[in-house]
């Protein structure tokens, strides 16, 4: 069994790897788009873990093939605005801004906006902005996220009755775009 799930999961990144690299071919020339480049991260061990554990078998924080499934989707949709819920160190927040890279000078300034009630890494030297807000995700509010919906939100908040309450309160106050992805990581 354990076999299998290695192959569907290599076999799954590999296709998801050349969707990628077809899609974007023209962007390659781009500087500021290097799918190879935008990717090394996945390669690199979890922070925090002094490099015991490589990133996918980490328990707890975001696993390469999660990571690699989230950076698919924004790169290759519409997605230019990011609301993350739980920040923690960083690593999904650095995904999503190497994911947008290439969205950079685009209709839509891309945007990564991270929200949690402790205080969290911010990426301050990268192309893409990166905001971080201490506050409880329950009271956000659309002048928080700059006034307009977000185009995907990233629920990783560990716990349940605040993962409730957060859902709660981005669709009743519609802080989430129409055709927006919705993506859960450990929500208790």
């Amino acid at each position: 069994m354990h076999m299998r799930a290695t192959m569907w999961a290599w076999w799954f990144h590999t296709l998801l790897y050349a969707h990628l690299c077809r899609s974007h071919a023209a962007r390659w020339r781009d500087a500021t788009c290097n799918l190879a480049s935008d990717l090394a991260h996945l390669s690199q061990p979890t922070p925090g873990w002094d490099g015991a554990y490589p990133r996918q078998m980490a328990m707890g924080p975001m696993q390469a093939d999660e990571m690699l499934l989230l950076f698919g989707l924004v790169r290759s949709s519409a997605v230019a605005r990011v609301l993350e819920i739980g920040g923690l160190q960083g690593t999904s927040a650095y995904n999503f801004l190497q994911a947008l890279r290439c969205k950079h000078g685009g209709p839509v300034a891309p945007m990564v906006i991270t929200v949690d009630i402790n205080p969290v890494h911010r990426w301050e030297s990268h192309l893409v902005t990166h905001r971080t807000l201490q506050k409880d995700a329950t009271l956000l509010t659309m002048a928080d996220i700059g006034g307009e919906a977000v185009d995907a939100i990233l629920l990783d908040c560990h716990a349940f009755y605040a993962s409730q309450h957060i859902l709660l309160n981005v669709f009743d106050r519609g802080l989430l775009s129409a055709n927006g992805f919705l993506f859960l990581h450990d929500t208790g």
